[in-house]
């Protein structure tokens, strides 16, 4: 596969092919790897790779076929400009994300069946409610934290399924009702997406489905985001109005209407899947009006992540659009925020060339981590259920490095930290011990003893 992307990557930036073919060929590419893997192990980089090309290249072709005209929300360069840059970093980083490296991973091997960690399973589900639920009182300098323990009953249910709890399909129902019931609520479906999409292929891992199946579940997929992307405007307006809001009666009322597929629903669709349209926005706007970064949102983004907000009370929060309106010229109004994409921010850091290598560095980065990851379950099965929990913000491809690098450093001192205090078992293993040899007989005290009993036997 990586001598593929090698070409695919030259044919994009030289323009050789219609992009069409170029972006089909590398989409295919990366569907098959999916259905390859799915059930060979966890398919996170799988997903981030695809999630990556929907994104970056495949919306962005359809937006520069169907003339998109909006106001704010059409691509700012030409398309060979775009294109020349979107292909070439797109291959870097599905390169980074999958290139065998010294030390990785070469085959998974499910987590063996344990019926003593079920309780732990129950813990963690039970945990991962409550902090859900006191998420939203807790103080905003530790909120994030609270965010991330109620992750945990994802974790929970991996364990009850994996060894075979009789409650695993129960915990299964009432935690994917609650994460529904979330998203509904606050009318945010990414969570929904991602977790629903991550469970399925982790336990796709211990029943390994048929091909119909892995095409079946990534079509479903793909329905789920079609028909969210239907009524999710609609339904927030009513919701954030403070009006009574059905996501059922909105999806039904929107289906009667004669057009609910037409140009407007495909209109919206593209462009919310595609983030092209920021990074054109960027690249129209840097260098000419403004200068390039030269690293240093990237390296605020490491600073950041690394020091304690206690440590630095003027860094950066998370999910700002400084640098989307900074770096692109938009003005972006109220509470919305978007953000450049590691694709975007690679380009206004280090321009093309530099904006390649900046993508690569981070495919290869997340390969790292999430091999590290895996080596770490071969000593305990904790380390791959939380795969997921990790890599929840590193996959998105939507948000800017700060949001990744944040959620990649606290999440892994969380899991480590969890591990160490909570999960690692403190009984120590049991040796056993070796028998102890039995002294040779002495041929002298053998000979004697058998005198003596020849003895005994006459005097009776």
């Amino acid at each position: 596969m990586n001598h593929i992307l090698v070409i695919a990557a030259l044919v994009g930036w030289l323009q050789l092919l219609s992009n069409e073919v170029t972006v089909s060929a590398i989409l295919f590419l990366c569907i098959a790897r999916f259905l390859h893997n799915l059930d060979k192990r966890p398919a996170v980089l799988e997903i981030a790779a695809l999630i990556a090309v929907l994104q970056f290249i495949a919306a962005a072709v359809l937006m520069y076929r169907m003339g998109n005209d909006h106001s704010k929300y059409h691509m700012y360069v030409d398309e060979q400009t775009y294109f020349s840059y979107a292909i070439p970093a797109t291959c870097c980083l599905l390169f980074g994300l999958f290139v065998q490296l010294p030390g990785t991973i070469a085959t998974f091997k499910a987590p063996t069946p344990q019926v003593r960690l079920n309780s732990l399973g129950i813990a963690l589900v039970v945990s991962g409610f409550l902090c859900s639920v006191s998420v939203n009182y807790a103080p905003v300098q530790v909120r994030f934290v609270f965010f991330l323990l109620a992750q945990l009953r994802y974790v929970g249910v991996l364990y009850l399924y994996f060894n075979k709890s009789s409650a695993r399909w129960a915990a299964t129902g009432l935690v994917c009702l609650s994460l529904i019931a979330d998203s509904t609520r606050s009318g945010m479906f990414h969570e929904l997406l991602l977790w629903g999409t991550l469970l399925p292929a982790f336990y796709f891992l211990a029943r390994p489905p048929s091909m119909k199946l892995k095409v079946l579940f990534l079509a479903s997929v793909v329905c789920a985001v079609a028909s969210i992307q239907l009524v999710k405007h609609e339904y927030r307006e009513l919701l954030w109005s403070g009006r009574k809001a059905s996501l059922s009666a909105v999806f039904l009322n929107t289906l009667a209407k004669g057009s609910a597929f037409g140009r407007e629903w495909q209109e919206g669709l593209v462009m919310r899947v595609n983030q092209g349209w920021i990074v054109s926005a960027a690249m129209n706007h840097v260098p000419l009006l403004h200068g390039f970064a030269n690293g240093e949102t990237i390296r605020e983004a490491v600073v950041t992540a690394i020091v304690p907000r206690i440590l630095n009370d003027s860094k950066r929060t998370a999910s700002g659009s400084d640098n989307t309106e900074e770096f692109t010229g938009l003005q972006i109004w109220g509470n919305t925020t978007m953000a450049l994409s590691p694709l975007g921010e690679a380009y206004v850091n280090f321009a093309e060339l530099g904006g390649c290598a900046v993508m690569l560095c981070f495919g290869l980065m997340l390969n790292l981590i999430y091999h590290w990851l895996l080596r770490l379950g071969h000593i305990d099965q904790y380390f791959v259920f939380v795969i997921p929990l990790v890599f929840l913000q590193a996959i998105k491809m939507e948000t800017e490095f700060l949001t990744v690098f944040n959620h990649l450093v606290k999440s892994s001192i969380l899991v480590v930290g969890l591990y160490y205090v909570f999960i690692r078992d403190p009984r120590p293993a049991k040796h056993s011990r070796r028998p102890r040899a039995r002294k040779t007989a002495n041929p002298r005290s053998c000979a004697r003893s058998s005198r003596a009993a020849s003895v005994r036997t006459a005097v009776r």
